[in-house]
């Protein structure tokens, strides 16, 4: 079929289907890295590990945390070591739960998540949380000799 011929059909298939341009109006500016953009309406853009960290080393806490929490969700180590680390800037309570959670993921599969997690134990300060962080600290430096799990 000759390209005009079926740009009606397109069109007409397009409305059956409930599918439109964009409307200025509602339509958001997406650009990329590079400062290309594009005009899409209603998407968030998928989470990017890259770009979690990078927001998180500029200290945007929240854009980190858009990309980076459904990456550790899905079970992607370094996202979760990336999140718990993150958390551990937030400087609250409930950031240091979040980071214990995530880093407590991330642990069985990276000894990176070890040394961050027990200074989030330190910091929440239980009886109970102090003695595991006494371990974790003890491991790291008489398997890997860490020395950031000797300093604490």
């Amino acid at each position: 079929m000759p390209p005009l011929r079926a740009l009606p059909l397109v069109a007409l298939t397009a409305l059956a289907l409930g599918v439109a341009p964009a409307s200025p109006s509602r339509a958001q500016q997406r650009v990329d890295k590079e400062g290309q953009g594009a005009i899409i309406e209603g998407a968030e853009g998928l989470p990017d590990l890259a770009r979690g960290k990078a927001e998180a080393a500029a200290g945007r806490l929240e854009d980190a945390e858009r990309d980076l929490l459904p990456l550790a969700e899905l079970g992607y180590v370094e996202a979760q070591l990336a999140l718990g680390r993150l958390y551990t800037h937030m400087q609250s309570a409930d950031a240091d739960a979040k980071a214990i959670h995530w880093l407590r993921a991330a642990q069985p599969d990276t000894p990176l998540a070890e040394v961050p997690l027990a200074r989030a134990l330190v910091r929440e300060g239980s009886a109970k949380s102090l003695a595991e962080a006494e371990q974790i600290f003890a491991h790291g430096w008489d398997e890997r000799e860490d020395v950031d799990a000797l300093a604490g």
